[in-house]
């Protein structure tokens, strides 16, 4: 799989209005200032790694990383962004998709549970598989699933860091 998709990429300039969004991407909201900091680093220093689309079936491009740095290259009123593209299927998209998010530390629980949510989907149900990929404690892949079964307004309070993480989980259990 790693040598076809490599042979089939590409870097080139892409338009930003021509990105499609990724529909796995679990991160619901950005923060302005650190989206404001990031335009200002790459006004002074460049664009230190290009972004990463896949071909959809109908000629469009869809991303799979760099969500914040097209963000910021809007913010900066560029209309262009180096774009690495490779050739992969949805569902490994998917996969590296939420691989990725796993890794940032940055997240909320709940972006977090839904980036598990797709890993472990990828992985045919396999809580396991999905854990070593990231190299995560099962449970620890297995409680943060648990945060999707609470109802959408805990959900929402959690993820808009209205209640703390350990009182939802109480909470829960009662």
């Amino acid at each position: 799989m790693e040598t076809q998709m490599q042979q089939e990429t590409r870097i080139r300039l892409v338009s930003v209005d021509e990105i499609q969004r990724n529909p796995f991407q679990p991160r619901r909201r950005f923060d302005q200032n650190r989206l404001q900091e990031l335009a200002e680093s790459i006004r002074h220093s460049g664009l230190a790694q290009p972004i990463l689309l896949r071909p959809d079936d109908n000629g469009g491009l869809i991303q799979v990383f760099g969500e914040r740095r097209v963000l910021a290259f809007k913010l900066l009123g560029k209309t262009e962004i180096p774009s690495l593209i490779q050739s992969m299927t949805p569902q490994q998209a998917r996969e590296l998709t939420a691989i990725e998010n796993l890794q940032r530390d940055d997240l909320t629980p709940i972006e977090e549970a839904l980036s598990f949510k797709d890993l472990v989907e990828t992985c045919d149900g396999n809580i396991s598989e999905a854990a070593r990929k990231v190299g995560k404690d099962n449970l620890y892949v297995a409680r943060r699933l648990k945060l999707l079964m609470l109802p959408q307004q805990v959900q929402d309070l959690i993820g808009d860091e209205k209640l703390p993480l350990g009182i939802a989980l109480v909470l829960k259990r009662q």
